[in-house]
């Protein structure tokens, strides 16, 4: 899904969605904070988001940290961290790093979810502690 076909994209690849709806995490990587929106019509259990501030101006981190939960700041625009995180998410929470301050979040945030009434929406998980 690109920011040119994420309005249109889950009509158009019905079948595919239907065919894995056993997959129910999807990872959202965005340059723009309107790229959040290509996960508006795809059916999730778990939504893992990451911006690329890229060269904008640090002023707008700010907006970025609200609508992504993770920021990947500097012009590289590196995989790495996602990478990273995918990684930490695969191995689950007994073979993550310790010192993971993603793998705890994510924890944090996958045992609110796990804990929270199904009429509600969990919270959106707290900011990345500093390392």
């Amino acid at each position: 899904i690109t920011s040119f076909t994420k309005s249109t994209a889950y009509r158009a690849s019905a079948n595919f969605f239907k065919q894995h709806a056993h997959r129910s995490t999807i990872v959202v990587l965005g340059d723009s904070c309107s790229d959040i929106d290509a996960a508006e019509n795809i059916p999730y259990e778990h939504l893992l988001s990451v911006g690329f501030l890229n060269d904008k101006p640090i002023e707008k981190a700010a907006k970025y940290a609200q609508t992504f939960d993770a920021l990947v700041l500097g012009a590289e625009g590196s995989l790495a961290g996602v990478d990273a995180i995918v990684d930490d998410l695969v191995a689950g929470p007994s073979k993550a790093p310790k010192d993971s301050p993603f793998a705890l979040r994510w924890l944090r945030h996958s045992q609110e979810e796990a804990c929270a009434p199904a009429s509600l929406s969990a919270p959106k998980p707290s900011p990345l502690p500093p390392p």
